[in-house]
Parts: structure tokens; sequence; C-alpha cells
């Protein structure tokens, strides 16, 4: 019954050796195969290409706390008047510089840090703009304001009492180039 069992337990470790090396195998072929993403850094205020044809510019950021914003733009969906939540707001430049018609879904603006990546607010985007979908003719611009909400719950205390001064950045694109809008 020993020899019995101690072939089992030995078995077993057989077992899950040879899977940890087919794993391993495998997770070595993918990252082979789908290298890194290389790192494009835009600082803020300048303009570059978003997608082809249209470029974009971070103009202006704006910081308020959720008391603040509510005095300042009236109540909003989800906002509350504690200091729980801070309120990022961006005004961003797009443009097209080309001879054709062209658009961009704003909702592909990801706001994000170190391992932190949120969505636009579409409750609270559609306050200050006409739509998510920017259309614009040939040589025109456009000006939109992106609305992003923090809540204390998703940082450190630490975070939390630096949250202005984090190396936010906007990112449109992942893979594989990804591309990072500086908003400091």
């Amino acid at each position: 019954m020993k020899k019995s069992k101690k072939a089992g337990i030995a078995a077993g470790i057989l077992l899950a050796v040879l899977l940890a090396a087919v794993t391993g195998q495998k997770i070595y072929a993918v990252n082979t195969r789908y290298p890194q993403a290389k790192i494009q850094y835009i600082p803020c205020g300048e303009t570059r290409e978003i997608k082809s044809g249209l470029t974009m510019r971070i103009c202006k950021k704006e910081w308020l706390s959720g008391r603040d914003y509510i005095k300042k733009y009236g109540k909003a969906m989800d906002v509350t008047s504690d200091e729980n939540s801070m309120i990022l707001l961006l005004d961003v430049e797009i443009r097209n510089p080309g001879d054709q018609e062209n658009q961009m879904d704003l909702s592909e603006l990801y706001l994000e840090e170190k391992g932190y990546s949120q969505g636009i607010s579409l409750e609270n985007f559609v306050e200050f703009n006409d739509g998510m979908l920017v259309r614009l003719k040939p040589e025109e611009k456009t000006t939109a304001k992106l609305f992003y909400q923090l809540e204390r719950e998703q940082f450190t205390e630490e975070q939390w009492k630096r949250i202005e001064q984090e190396n936010f950045y906007l990112v449109n694109q992942r893979y594989p180039e990804k591309i990072e809008w500086y908003i400091q």
C-alpha cells in the first residue's frame, strides 16, 4: 500500500512538471509571436495623428472634486458632493487636415496610469458634447470635453492624496504600438 501511494505521488509530481513545461513552452511561443508593444509618448499640448486622417491635441485639463464640480456645472449623474470622487475634464481638439470627411469615436479614448484604466463616463460626457462620434469635413476642427470620474476606492490613500500629480495619459491604441497622450 505504501508503494502504490508513493507511486501515485510520484506520478502526480511528474504530471505537474510536464504540465508546467508545456504551459511554459506555450507562453514562450505566444510571447515570441506577439512581441511587447512599442510605446509612443506624446507630451501634453502636442498635436499628433490619432488615426488616419485626424489629429488630436490635449488643450486643457481641469481637476474638480465632486463638490466643486456640482458648484460649477450643477448636478450630474453619479457625481456626489463628498470628497470621495475627483472629476477630470479634458478639452481635446480634433482636426481633419485632410481633403476627405473623416470621423472618430471618442469612446476609444481611455484614461490610464500604471495599471489603472478607465473609459469616458458616457452619462456625463453627453452633458458637454453632441455625441461620441465626431465627424469632420476637410480642414475642419472641433473641441470635445472628455469626462473621467475617479473614485477614492480605486487608489491607495497615498495615490489619492496626490491624484492630480499622477502621470495619467489617454490611450487610443494599445498594439502593436501603444500611444500614450500625457495630460501633464
